[in-house]
């Protein structure tokens, strides 16, 4: 068994060997052709135009990724126009509506409702755990929040006087 891990160990130092080998003379053939190259006006106008050509490449690649990232970051925020209560998953956003109706008029006391109050309340505000904004549109019963990161959003109604 020591004598086969032996072997393989040989045959792996040998194949590296090898490997190295081939690269050296890779390196030293290509050195050869470029010194050959350079000493060769024309081929230093076309070494001079083909390293100017790709740093333009490389400057233009790098600016499309840099403009692409920064419009990417302003609009990293989604709108969510929602009459329902509840939990609701938009692409990577978890995002969650409670509703509260005040339970008697003037007491500042709520309950959890199932959904937005059609008739009867008055919209008294809201609050977001992680600040997230939100509209309500009291001609449409509906609310919408703009957030950039999961949240969860209360809105409070109280009793109509």
């Amino acid at each position: 068994m020591k004598e086969k891990l032996n072997n393989i160990k040989e045959k792996i130092y040998n194949a590296f060997d090898d490997y190295v080998e081939d690269a050296k003379t890779f390196w030293l053939l290509l050195k050869d052709r470029v010194n050959k190259d350079f000493n060769n006006p024309r081929m230093q106008k076309k070494y001079v135009t083909l390293a100017a050509v790709l740093l333009a490449v490389t400057i233009l690649i790098a600016n499309i990724l840099t403009s692409f990232s920064y419009y990417y970051e302003e609009s990293d925020k989604v709108n969510i126009i929602d009459t329902s209560v509840g939990d609701l998953y938009i692409n990577d956003y978890d995002y969650t509506l409670l509703v509260f109706l005040e339970t008697q008029a003037n007491t500042g006391i709520y309950e959890l409702s199932p959904e937005i109050p059609k008739t009867g309340y008055t919209y008294n505000g809201y609050k977001c755990l992680n600040d997230a904004t939100l509209l309500y549109n009291d001609g449409e019963k509906s609310t919408t929040t703009t957030l950039d990161t999961k949240d969860v959003c209360s809105v409070y109604f109280n009793i109509a006087r």
